[in-house]
């Protein structure tokens, strides 16, 4: 039951989250073979209507599973066919040669049943190869493989119990292909486990005593140079009673480490000032940069009078350790490589429009602060949600399309017809190639941000229309603070034709500093403390009356997005 399980699980998940990501089809493929060729007798040889059901799902789902990693329009897409090279047919003729030399009896029904057993020990060959090379288990491969190997232990407990209980219980050939099968499950195991021990790399480790360990300085400093921390005594000295001389908290717990912050931020201060050093790069301060750089270079071409360049928050994290680009949880560079990649681009791309060398400015916030931090809780419950997307309406999208290259027609005309069809999956899938198809010929130069601009427009109708940022948009921000709501009704009676019953403001930069466990009032004031020692203010006659005016005004108003005033006229 623990395998037929295994198989469901697989193929509930690639139905409803449509993807495929991180399981090999060669697997899939040998395990529809096992199957096919044990079940022979489904047909001919009646044990009971059980038994036939079992095998019919056995069947049915693992030939489901092979069709949708082959022919569905999107789970198809997910397949990483570039990585999944494992020779699979090669394992068949040596199981099937095998089965013909050893078997309980020469029959075309036994030595097929005997040849499910021989490719069924080896079928899991092809998955775990896929998983040593991406280096990535992400959940669905990981609950998948665990069930193949309980399905595996609880199997082995069978044969164990029988072996005593029941008279002449001996089936060599089972056993010994079981015993490969178990191993090469217990190669995975140990695999998994040890990308959990590198998870939070480089300040983050399992100690000897099996707890989580910090280490502020990295995993590559010196016991000498820092002092490991235990992250279960830190627990429990914070959750002690203050009798005992703990501080009496309870979970969920922030622990904030800020000799980790401080690393962090010099270490990617280095890194891009050594860059900068072996690039003979003409100022102080892989794709999306030159996209970055570009559109630097196209302003300049306008006429913007432009100094600065923000590479923003593009810098990786390589949460799980395992420094692989094809894992969505890490990442197959290092800070050095990082900086050095964007100092290279933008040098390149400037000299070859000949602009000047812009000032380099980095925000990789998240990335400095990632592992500055730990939330500690108590896990209760977990639930998912799915909800339908609203259809996409095509009409009137034409003229966005107008300037744009042969190919990035031809996408929007795949776009068109999946949209036609209401199939909104297909329409950001089309909506994705169209996007990187113009960002292509964007960095490439063969379309100016104009171009660009009308692509953005309809990637950005078509996201919203499938309901990809709603929530997003509408949700509270760290630093935007929740958004202003109105409720509006329809009404005949009014002018408009609708009327507007419930209209709530968003939260100011005082309430957004507050929600942080902020002092604004200490932060404003400090604030203007430092802006009345510029020279500048007694220059343009700025009075105290004046700048606290403006100070009160901004702290009022919602953070950012809110209209331009005359607030930069004090700078």
């Amino acid at each position: 039951m623990t395998h037929l399980f295994s198989v469901l699980v697989l193929l509930l998940k690639i139905h409803t989250i449509k993807s495929c990501a991180g399981i090999s089809l060669k697997t899939q493929e040998l395990y529809a073979i096992v199957f096919a060729t044990r079940y022979l007798d489904i047909f001919t040889n009646y044990i009971s209507l059980y038994n036939t059901i079992m095998k019919l799902i056995f069947l049915g789902s693992s030939f489901s599973i092979v069709w949708y990693m082959r022919r569905h329009k999107v789970v198809r897409r997910s397949y990483d066919k570039e990585q999944d090279t494992f020779r699979h047919y090669f394992l068949m003729l040596p199981c099937l040669i095998l089965a013909l030399v050893i078997n309980e009896k020469f029959t075309l029904k036994e030595v097929m049943w005997t040849f499910s057993l021989y490719l069924e020990a080896v079928a899991i060959l092809p998955q775990l190869v896929l998983l040593q090379r991406t280096r990535n288990i992400d959940n669905l491969t990981g609950q998948y493989v665990f069930l193949l190997g309980a399905y595996r232990a609880f199997y082995i407990l069978n044969w164990i119990y029988r072996y005593f209980t029941e008279v002449h219980f001996v089936h060599w050939i089972t056993w010994i292909s079981g015993l490969v099968q178990t191993l090469l499950y217990a190669d995975f195991f140990y695999y998994y486990f040890r990308r959990i021990e590198k998870w939070g790399a480089p300040y983050f480790s399992v100690n000897s005593s099996g707890n989580i360990s910090i280490r502020p300085k990295g995993l590559n400093a010196t016991s000498t140079d820092q002092k490991e921390i235990d992250l279960f005594n830190v627990v429990k000295k914070v959750s002690a009673n203050k009798s005992s001389g703990g501080l009496g908290l309870q979970l969920r717990l922030i622990i904030r480490l800020p000799d980790v912050l401080k690393h962090r931020l010099e270490s990617l201060q280095s890194a891009f000032e050594s860059s900068i050093t072996a690039c003979n790069y003409r100022s102080h301060y892989q794709d999306g940069i030159v996209e970055a750089t570009q559109i630097y270079c196209e302003l300049v071409r306008l006429g913007a009078c432009m100094q600065f360049l923000d590479v923003g928050g593009g810098l990786g994290i390589d949460y799980d350790g395992s420094k692989s680009k094809n894992s969505d949880f890490s990442i197959g560079y290092d800070l050095q490589e990082y900086a050095s990649t964007i100092v290279q681009v933008i040098q390149q791309v400037c000299d070859s429009k000949s602009v000047k060398h812009p000032v380099i400015c980095s925000e990789s916030g998240r990335a400095i602060v990632s592992h500055h931090s730990i939330l500690i809780f108590e896990a209760i419950s977990s639930s998912a949600s799915d909800s339908d997307s609203p259809g996409l309406n095509p009409e009137g999208l034409d003229h966005l399309i107008e300037g744009l290259t042969e190919n990035a027609r031809l996408d929007y005309s795949n776009l068109s017809a999946a949209a036609t069809k209401d199939d909104q999956n297909t329409c950001l899938l089309h909506a994705n190639k169209l996007k990187q198809n113009c960002l292509d010929q964007f960095k490439k130069g063969s379309i100016n941000i104009e171009q660009l601009a009308i692509m953005d427009e309809l990637y950005d109708m078509v996201l919203k229309a499938t309901g990809a940022y709603e929530e997003a948009l509408g949700g509270s921000h760290n630093l935007l603070g929740n958004p202003s709501v109105v409720q509006v009704t329809s009404e005949s009676s009014e002018a408009e034709g609708f009327a507007v019953t419930i209209a709530m403001p968003g939260q100011s930069c005082r309430d957004v500093l507050r929600t942080m466990q902020y002092d604004p009032d200490v932060m404003f004031e400090e604030l203007k403390q430092r802006i009345k020692g510029f020279d500048r203010l007694q220059v343009n006659g700025i009075t105290d009356g004046m700048l606290q005016s403006v100070l009160e005004d901004i702290s009022s108003n919602m953070p950012y997005l809110m209209k331009g005033s005359s607030y930069c006229s004090l700078v």
